[in-house]
Order: structure tokens, then sequence, then C-alpha cells
């Protein structure tokens, strides 16, 4: 039996909003470009996946949507984790003792807003991996996909503005994911009572 989730349309309804919010506000930004390498450090985690603990200490980041634990850590900084491969372009804002895996790229040392970096990020990496994509192969990003990326030179406090913004949207997000898994278990644990 499948279990309806009116949560899921609110959602959808949400992240639809952030992405033309987001859309808007680069649209109408009027300022010089530079690539992504400009303003951070891009490296990738050295690690296999198969290097996850189901009970480590600190977060480890493969190329999934899930994030995984291991035992020892690479990385004690704020970074950017985007997904080169599996879950292509997905991107990640962690602070903290992590580790990754070898296709993750691990951007660090920001000269520019992180999350305001991250929002420009998601709008340009899934075009780009298109079109690097060769009709029929899997897509996947390359260092070179990062030259691409360009963020607007901004100053620190509107780029922080945007990033507020972005913010509250993507905590609202959270909030609501976090109440459907909840209310999803519920009422399939009160169905699984009512047919037993």
């Amino acid at each position: 039996m499948k279990i309806k989730n009116p949560q899921i349309k609110t959602i959808r309804n949400l992240k639809k909003y952030k992405e033309g919010v987001s859309k808007l506000i680069f649209k109408n930004i009027d300022a010089m470009l530079v690539p992504l390498s400009n303003v951070c450090e891009i490296c990738t985690g050295k690690l296999d996946a198969n290097a996850m603990k189901s009970h480590g200490q600190y977060k480890f980041f493969t190329c999934s949507k899930e994030d995984y634990l291991i035992d020892s850590y690479a990385f004690d900084c704020e970074a950017l984790l985007i997904s080169g491969n599996g879950e292509v372009g997905l991107t990640k804002y962690f602070k903290g003792k992590f580790n990754a895996y070898q296709r993750t790229y691990v951007l660090t040392n920001f000269k520019v807003n992180p999350i305001f970096i991250k929002s420009c990020i998601d709008l340009q990496v899934n075009s780009i991996i298109k079109k690097e994509t060769n009709e029929g192969a899997m897509p996947y990003i390359k260092i070179t996909t990062f030259d691409k990326i360009m963020i607007p030179k901004l100053s620190t406090e509107n780029e922080n503005r945007i990033s507020e913004l972005l913010i509250r949207l993507d905590n609202k997000l959270n909030k609501l994911n976090q109440i459907s898994k909840l209310l999803y278990s519920i009422k399939k644990e009160f169905l699984n009572k009512m047919f037993i």
C-alpha cells in the first residue's frame, strides 16, 4: 500500500521558490565574475568508499545524498563538498572534522562567503555538467569544470545578506523534511497496526 505524504508538495514548492529567488538574485547582480577556483582551494578526498565505518566518530562524505561515518579525519575546516560522480553536482556545506571519498571535491580556504559560493554552484553546475557530458556517457565532474563556475565579486555585506536569506530558506526546508519523515513514519506505523 502506498502512503501519501502531503508535506512532499509543500517541500517541492519551497524548493522551487528557493531556486526562483536564487535565479532572480543572481540575474540582477551586475558585478565582475571570477572563476570558482579563484575564490577557494579545490582538492579531492583520498579514500575509497569502503573506508566508511558504521560507528565512526567523524563524517565521511561520498558521492551519495547520505552522509556516512569514519574513524579518522583528513580535514578540520569549513568546507563545501561536491559529488564528482554518483549524485553528480550535489553540494553540501560542513564545518568541522571530516573525511572524503576520492571522487568528492573538497572546497576550502574561502575568500568569499561559502554559502554564497554554494548558491552560485547550485545554479550553474548542472547545466555545465550537461554540456561537458558526451551523449550516452555517465555524467561526472572534472577539475576543469570548476573554472566554468563563475562567482560574482560583491561586497562582503551583500554576500552575507544573500547567504542569510538562502540559509533561512534551507533551514525551513530542513525542518519541513524532518516533519515529513516523522509524519510518514507515524502514519506507516499506525497503518501497520491497523492491518495486523
